[in-house]
């Protein structure tokens, strides 16, 4: 037999990875069949060298035998002659061995085959069986293959990496690769994913089901050929690429179906995100994840074994909507390649161990709605102007090392509604303008240096649920115009130096739950319209310089109130709510009022247990409780302030422990010294 023909230099080469064609996402599927043309990779070396692969007349990838391309026997001698002008080798009939030396050519055969089995184990322990750089000749088909792979990663692919173990895949044991449907782009995205396989322990991942198995877009009705975690468009280009383990046994039905609606919908890609996490990916993401040129979704989460750096590849995908690598264990810096990828619009890297600034690049990703970086050690000025050019809804900076301030200029951007730079280095007043920022729901600037007062503009955000500045230098007044976010759910001012009073128009927030400013200099007294928040549970004012009585009108708020804190300040020490119409239970945050001296509560609705909370009230001199409908037994703890006391004891407790059952339940008190009703409660 003739030796193996070399190929010809390539002619009319395919377009390259950079000139792949770009797919405009799931919902606008509009391009021409024809752009998605299934054109052979080796059609102009077939059209050159007449050499015929199967019966594919456009020149698809066809046979191939051991490398060498099969020839038409229909084809004369002279066009073979004209491709490869093979050297004439004469035949020669080769001379039978003698009768007499049979048991040598016997054993000359078995050390001939047992050196052969030594060599190809040999190769095969090296990594080298099969492998691309043998010296044996390559067919065209795997010529262009070659081509192609290098393009993505150089020439020079050490053997015992990743890449090449993908390579090696590809040209010798993938079994679609020279398929004849596959094109450039096909084999390109192939070879990307199965890099990425090799390259995160592919064989030892929780659900690798389907994945180096026929195509890796699957085939409908065949489910053991679908590649976990990948979802393509009805063209057969990857869209999605999200990591995990999905449910088995009696759910592997729906999980299949859920999986081929990932590849025809959004809504599917979104439902498939439900089933993953932590597929236990061990390794580095390759830069050749930047082959896969459609790929919109890339989301690798959960996965403690996923180290190294962002691969610069991702700078590559130019349709890239989504990137989600977080609460994983990547280190290294943001790679510059990335603010490439301008069709950003989810960023989120939360949750890793990367360093370094965040690039002034980051204006250019005009499109970026979310960008999360929690806690990462993440350094830097943050130039928060440069954000003014984007479509961000949520900045999430937390738990890092930036520095830098919010300047004039971020109040441009309209669209944010979620700002989180708490547990960094900021520092700065905010800016008068802050309250342009009206979509802003959420806001969080805790463990900080910010100074000055807050502004008044904060009026403006009527869309605001959330605000914290907490453990910050802020001084000043509170504004009265806080009394003006009617949406406000929890307002955090602890930690500063705020001063003066609280402007009592905090009243007129009705959907308030949680108040907190406690840590400031605040004077004056609690204004009486803390009763009108009707949805208050904690109101925390500790460790201030308050004054005077607790108002009565503390009582409006019994029913949702969880939590009173006003210790620490200079309050009067007696708390009087009696004749109040007060009905509930008695709130177990009296408990906190550390200071209390005298707490009266007759003669209202009282009703349910006296709570051994009261217990904590150590300085209490008079507790009233009559008149009202408590039951049950007064706790031990609670009986203990009348004797356990050197000095200032429980002097004077009065409760209805006097009521015959005909009047109701039962309350018994032991250590009580008025019961109620008697001659001495008159």
């Amino acid at each position: 037999m003739a030796p193996a023909p070399k190929s010809p230099d390539r002619v009319g080469r395919p377009p390259s990875f950079d000139e792949a064609d770009s797919y405009d996402g799931p919902d606008h599927e509009e391009e021409s069949a024809s752009q998605y043309e299934f054109a052979s990779v080796t059609s102009s070396i077939t059209r050159d060298t007449k050499v015929q692969y199967g019966n594919d007349e456009d020149g698809a990838l066809g046979d191939v035998e051991g490398g060498v391309p099969v020839y038409d026997d229909a084809e004369s001698e002279t066009d073979k002659d004209k491709s490869y002008a093979a050297p004439e080798m004469a035949l020669h009939r080769p001379v039978p061995p003698k009768l007499g030396s049979k048991k040598k050519v016997l054993m000359g055969i078995t050390v001939m085959l047992v050196a052969a089995i030594v060599t190809v184990v040999s190769l095969f322990l090296s990594g080298n069986l099969g492998s691309a750089t043998d010296n044996g000749p390559k067919g065209p088909v795997e010529i262009e293959l070659d081509r192609i792979m290098t393009d993505i990663s150089g020439t020079a692919i050490a053997v015992g990496t990743s890449q090449k173990m993908a390579y090696d895949f590809i040209l010798r044991q993938d079994p679609v690769s020279q398929d004849s449907y596959m094109n450039e782009a096909k084999i390109q995205q192939r070879y990307g994913l199965v890099s990425l396989f090799y390259a995160t322990g592919g064989d030892s991942w929780t659900d690798n089901s389907g994945w180096l198995r026929g195509d890796e877009c699957g085939t409908i009705g065949v489910f053991d050929q679908f590649w976990n975690g990948v979802s393509c468009n009805e063209l057969g280009r990857v869209r999605a690429v999200a990591f995990g383990t999905f449910l088995h046994d009696t759910a592997l039905f729906i999980v299949y179906f859920t999986l081929y609606l990932a590849r025809h919908s959004p809504i599917g890609f979104y439902f498939l995100l439900l089933f993953v996490d932590n597929n236990n990916l061990v390794g580095s993401v390759p830069d050749e994840i930047g082959a896969i040129s459609d790929l919109e979704n890339l989301i690798l989460k959960n996965e403690p074994g996923l180290v190294g750096s962002i691969p610069w590849g991702v700078g590559e995908l130019e349709s890239l909507r989504q990137l989600g690598m977080y609460n994983n264990s990547l280190t290294g810096a943001i790679p510059l390649a990335l603010y490439s990828a301008t069709n950003l619009e989810y960023l989120n890297f939360q949750d890793n161990a990367l360093t370094g600034p965040v690039a002034p690049k980051i204006q250019e990703l005009t499109k970026l709605e979310k960008l999360i970086l929690f806690n990462n050690k993440l350094e830097g000025t943050i130039h928060s102007h440069r954000f003014s050019g984007t479509n961000l809804i949520l900045l999430g900076l937390s738990h890092n090392r930036f520095t830098g301030t919010i300047a004039p200029a971020f109040s441009s951007l309209s669209s944010l509604e979620y700002l989180y730079v708490d547990n960094n280095k900021m520092w700065g007043p905010i800016p008068a303008n802050f309250g342009e920022l009206t979509n802003l729901k959420s806001v969080n600037l805790n463990n900080n240096e910010f100074n000055g007062e807050l502004p008044t503009s904060i009026s403006l955000m009527e869309n605001l649920v959330y605000f914290s500045i907490a453990n910050n230098n802020m001084n000043g007044a509170i504004p009265a115009e806080l009394g003006k976010l009617r949406t406000l759910v929890t307002v955090n001012l602890s930690g500063n130096r705020f001063s003066e009073s609280i402007p009592s128009q905090v009243g007129r927030l009705n959907s308030l739950k949680n108040f907190y400013a406690f840590s400031n200099t605040l004077t004056g007294t609690i204004p009486s319209e803390v009763g009108n928040m009707k949805s208050l549970e904690v109101l925390f004012l500790s460790s201030n310089q308050l004054s005077g009585n607790v108002p009565p009108s503390i009582t409006s708020v019994s029913e949702t109130l969880t939590g009173l804190y006003l210790s620490a300040n200079q309050l009067k020490a007696a708390l009087f709510l009696d004749e109040n119409e007060i009905s509930g239970e008695i709130p177990t945050c009296l408990g906190d009022l550390v200071e209390l001296r005298q707490l009266f509560l007759f003669n209202n609705k009282l009703e349910g247990t006296i709570p051994v909370e009261i217990s904590s009230l150590s300085k209490l001199e008079s507790l009233g409780l009559e008149e009202n409908e408590l039951v049950g037994e007064v706790h031990s703890d609670v009986c203990a302030l009348t004797t356990s006391r050197e000095s200032a004891p429980l002097a004077n407790f009065w409760t209805d422990c006097g009521r015959s059952l005909e009047a109701g339940p039962e309350l018994t008190c032991e250590c009580c010294t008025v019961c109620c009703p008697s001659d001495e409660c008159m």
